[in-house]
This record gives C-alpha cells, structure tokens and sequence, in this order.
C-alpha cells in the first residue's frame, strides 16, 4: 500500500511478481504509473539498487514524473524506516536518485553512444537533430537531388513508380510514399533486410495462390482474425440478448455463431482460392428468430443490438470479400507480379534514399533518433573483445528492465532491450 491507497489483487501481482516477464495491460487512469513506482520501490526494498533498474518512459515528462513519484515514495520510507540500516540505504538510494536510468529510450541510448562510440569508431562531436521541422527539411534536400538523379536515368521501372503514386500535377505522392517506406524500413534491426522481405512477400511463384508466403503469412491471418472479431461481436450480442431476456435475439445469436465457426473452419482447410472467393462473397447468415409481443423499449434494445453487433459482424465479412477476394486467382496472380515490380523499384529508392541521407548527417556530423537506436545497437552487437565487454557490462548492470508504455516500442527498440536482458525471466 503506497500513501493509504489500496491496490487491487492484480495490481498487487504486477508489483511483486518475479521470476518471469510480466505484461500489464490496463486503460489510461488505472493507476499504472503507481504500480510501476511501487515495484520499483519494492525491487528495493528486496535489496536492489535503484541504479541497477532500466526504466524506460516514452515522453521526457513522464521520465521526470517517474522519478518525483519514486523520490516521494522513497522518502516517506525513509520517514517510517526502524532501523539505522534502512534509513542508510534509502538515503543511498535518493542520492542516486538523479543518475539513475530512468529515461526515454533516446535519451539512454544517447547515454551509451556517448560513453562507448570508440566500438564502432564513431566520431563524437556530433550534434543531435532534435527538431522535426530540420530533420524533414535535410530529408528532402536529400530526397530532391536523389529524385532528380531518378528522373534523369529515364528508367521505365521509375516512371512505372511515379505513374501509380504521383497526380497529374505533381509527384508528392511518391515522395509521401518514399518517406513512409524509409520510417517503417528505419523502425526495424535491419532495414535493408526488412525491404527485401518486402519484395519477396510478393514472390507467388507457379504455386497455386493459397499456398504462397503471401497467402499463409499475410492474407490468411487478417481473415481469420476478421472472422473471430466478427464472431465476438455475435457472442456479445448473446450476454447482452440473455441479460435483457430477449430469448428469441439470443437464439438468432446463437444460430449465427455456429454459421460463424462453420466458416471459420471452412477457410483454415480451404485450399482453392476461387472456392474461397465465392464461398465469402456468397455468405450469409440465416434468418433471424421472429421475436413477437416485445415492448416498446424491449424492440429499441433489440434493434440496437442487432445494428451494432449482428450487422456489423456481416458488414465485416462484406469487408473481406471486397478487400482480398474481388478478383479470381489468376487476375491476382497477374496484378502480384506487376506490383512485384513497383516494389522492387520503391525497395531499391528507398535503399538509396537511406544511405544518401545517412551520408548527409555524418557530413554535417549530426544525429537523429533512429540514429541512436541503431547506433546503440551497433555497439552492441559489435563482435570485437570491446564490443563484447560493453554487452556484458550492460547485462550485469541491470537486474530488472521495466518499460512504460510498452505498446509504443517498435522492433528496433525492442531488440535494443531484449540485447541488453538477462536470458533468465525476470524482465518487465
């Protein structure tokens, strides 16, 4: 209990559950933010210093919000300690208060390329590019001479690009599309691997269509994880059918939950993609139970229920049919291919684009935050006795890495943690 609050069972597991990683899921104003202070507190009072925690915040604010909430709570432990040891010890611990890493991910990132850029024999006097607007403005001075570098190659693959992403009036849409493609290529260990991979999700091949990486990785998944969601509204509409004693809606729920789970089934055997299409463009759900001598706020309810949940489950199946299953398996084939070829040329831009762009900030010896990520995991993933010794360093350090605002991180900045993480559970 912190400051006379009560927390719930489950707060009370986030707080002293050990020995695993831990997730923990809760809505804004649930008081996550002081559960995360108080397993700080209580990794403690259980003998480990502050400045063997890695806490990681999303916003500078809340990283100096972190520690005055930890600063507090330390201090009213030291109000009430009984003995002359507790007191020493929480008084170490607000005096490394300050220099503890608790911290946005740049901001500690930062910290290690300062402290260890001789491993990959980067030059530190650099300077950080902290505002969006002059990042954007290198972005396209980079952008504007690679692009007209394109142009002049007159390559039919290029016009091809610009044709499908560009209007009549300009080609912001291309550069629209360049820029997105780097940040999510950016957000990941390897970016170049990533826009391979890309390319290659097109691949079909001669196989038939249901059998290609790009159905089982990517189409495959999305419908079936459109049909449960389709199925949790029809159980929704169940619970809410039986608690308002409409037993005649609950029926016609219960009636298309089994149509549901039917289809759902039919589409993990189903090996034929034109067998497919129809089955999805022909579905529907069987008549609704006549549901007679119902009030007047008992019908208001009822057509509520079925607007919300009963045809927002079709509309979501309407939705699949339309989005992957318009075209019969050959036409998608075809149009793969082609798009195959867009992308093959988007990949090769965008590669490009990266490496002019990195070539222009080490020229004007400035960083940006992906360049943090990434350096940060250079250094650790540098095979040399120095680069071996920082990783090390780094893992002995911290006992517990605890990240606020989890959902937010992207693939690099987990790697990042998960490099630097002792490979036993214990992590948050």
């Amino acid at each position: 209990m912190a400051n006379g609050f009560k927390f719930t069972s489950a707060q009370q597991k986030a707080i002293e559950d050990t020995g695993k990683n831990i997730l923990v899921a809760a809505s804004a104003g649930s008081g996550k933010t002081r559960v995360l202070v108080e397993r700080v507190i209580n990794k403690i009072k259980q003998g480990v210093s502050i400045d063997e925690l890695l806490v990681v915040t999303f916003t500078e604010a809340a990283a100096k919000e972190m520690k005055e909430r930890i600063q507090i709570a330390l201090r009213k432990e030291l109000s009430t300690a009984d003995s002359e040891e507790e007191k020493r010890r929480y008084l170490t611990q607000l005096s490394k208060l300050n220099v503890a890493n608790i911290s946005t991910l740049h901001a500690f990132c930062l910290q290690i390329i300062k402290q260890y850029y001789y491993v990959i024999n980067l030059d530190p006097m650099f300077r950080m590019l902290t505002e969006d607007t002059e990042v954007a403005l290198l972005q396209e001075n980079v952008w504007d001479d690679l692009r007209e570098k394109w142009y002049s190659k007159k390559s039919p693959e290029f016009e091809n690009l610009v044709i499908n992403f560009s209007s009549d009036r300009n080609d912001d849409g291309l550069s629209e599309l360049v820029m997105k493609t780097y940040q999510f290529a950016n957000a990941n260990p390897n970016p170049e691997e990533w826009l391979n991979n890309l390319v290659n999700e097109y691949e079909l091949g001669d196989q038939p269509l249901m059998e290609s990486n790009f159905y089982q990785n990517k189409i495959k998944p999305n419908v079936l994880d459109q049909i449960q969601l389709a199925k949790d509204n029809l159980k929704q509409g169940m619970d809410e059918a039986n608690k308002l004693g409409l037993e005649k809606l609950y029926q016609t729920f219960e009636q298309d939950c089994v149509t549901i789970d039917e289809l759902q089934d039919f589409v993990v055997g189903c090996k034929e993609w034109n067998n497919l299409k129809t089955t999805l463009q022909n579905f529907k759900f069987k008549r609704a139970k006549s549901d007679r001598g119902l009030d007047d706020d008992q019908k208001k309810q009822k057509e509520r229920i079925n607007k919300t949940l009963r045809d927002g489950s079709k509309k979501i199946i309407e939705d699949l049919s339309v989005k992957y299953f318009a075209l019969p398996e050959d036409e998608i084939k075809e149009l793969t291919q082609k798009s195959k070829q867009i992308v093959e040329t988007l990949s090769e831009v965008v590669k490009e684009f990266g490496s002019e762009f990195s070539k222009e900030k080490r020229r004007r010896h400035v960083l940006d935050f992906s360049d943090l990520e990434h350096l940060t995991l250079q250094i650790l993933n540098t095979n040399t006795p120095d680069g071996r010794r920082v990783k090390e360093r780094l893992k002995n350090k911290f006992k517990e890495i605890m990240v606020d605002e989890y959902q937010d991180t992207n693939q690099l900045q987990e790697t990042i943690l998960t490099t630097i993480a002792h490979k036993n559970p214990g992590n948050m």
